[in-house]
């Protein structure tokens, strides 16, 4: 319950909306849409507690094209964090149509959805393969993680985004895939805030203005069963190594160790492990409602 907890407690109503034309995308912090309407008043408008960014006569390119560019000024200020390799497609928050595209670092600090597809692998005997996060990533170091997936690049298929991510990730081949479930999804919204250290030290989320912004995001996931002598090798700096976990030892965590997870891949184990037939792997009726709330 504490995960789910931690998966779905954003506090929607601090934030300020944030709309692109007609179509509500996401949300921000009121400090960030201050910045952003200050930095770039061409291409944002806050107005009676919205932040509206791009005029109806800016087209998709054009407006993907300047916010690369803006992105790119404030990162140098830090202000917004770096810009990473991949472009997303931003969609409302209730509809799948592409309005523009974005850096995938600016998902965090808009507030704006983000899609993700991701393999729970599953060994024939049962065993579970859980990744163990690097010391050296941003957030969530050293936690459990789910070993392959990511967030959605632009013009690709959440389908052959998990193949590539199996490979590039764990150096999975198709043909090490088994057995593959039918699609899950859920959606989830979360604060991202720092820690207080002492009554006077602060730690922030991240080093940038964004600490305090909202995860929004959609997670689709597969269970896929691997051959029980394949042995996924860490590819990427985000997984330091897997791990294998009984069916109970990875309840037995999920259970008594939240804060040993990345949230979002912890709901989607839990999630994953309420679906299955296995009669020992038993999880109660109020857990059950909560997780069955979260589907998308």
């Amino acid at each position: 319950m504490k995960l789910i907890e931690l998966f779905n407690n954003a506090s929607l109503a601090a934030l300020c909306p944030l709309f692109r034309l007609s179509h509500h995308i996401g949300f921000i912090r009121p400090e960030l849409a201050h910045t952003l309407t200050s930095n770039a008043p061409d291409l944002f408008e806050h107005k009676n507690g919205t932040l509206i960014i791009g005029s109806e006569e800016l087209s998709s390119e054009t407006l993907t094209e300047e916010l690369i560019n803006l992105h790119t000024q404030l990162a140098d200020k830090k202000i917004l964090p770096e810009l990473a390799p991949e472009i997303v497609d931003v969609t409302p928050v209730d509809e799948n149509v592409v309005l523009f595209k974005l850096n995938r670092n600016l998902l965090f600090p808009l507030g704006i959805k983000s899609r993700g597809g991701h393999l729970i692998l599953k060994y024939e005997n049962g065993d579970f393969l859980v990744a163990r996060r690097s010391s050296k990533v941003m957030l969530f170091k050293e936690c459990y993680d789910v070993p392959v997936g990511g967030i959605l690049p632009s013009n690709i298929s959440v389908e052959d985004h998990i193949y590539t991510e199996a490979q590039e990730e764990a150096g999975l081949s198709p043909e090490d895939l088994i057995e593959i479930s039918p699609r899950y999804s859920i959606v989830g919204a979360r604060q991202v805030i720092g820690q207080k250290i002492t009554n006077d030290d602060y730690e922030p989320a991240f080093p940038f203005e964004t600490d305090g912004g909202t995860d929004f995001g959609e997670a689709f996931y597969w269970i896929a069963t691997i051959k029980n002598g394949v042995e996924p090798c860490p590819k990427d700096g985000e997984v330091k190594k897997f791990l294998r976990f009984s069916p109970d030892t990875l309840i037995d965590t999920l259970k008594h160790e939240p804060k040993k997870w990345k949230i979002n891949s912890g709901i989607m184990f839990l999630h994953a492990l309420s679906h299955t037939n296995e009669d020992s792997l038993v999880i109660d009726e109020a857990t059950q409602s909560h997780l069955k709330h979260l589907e998308a």
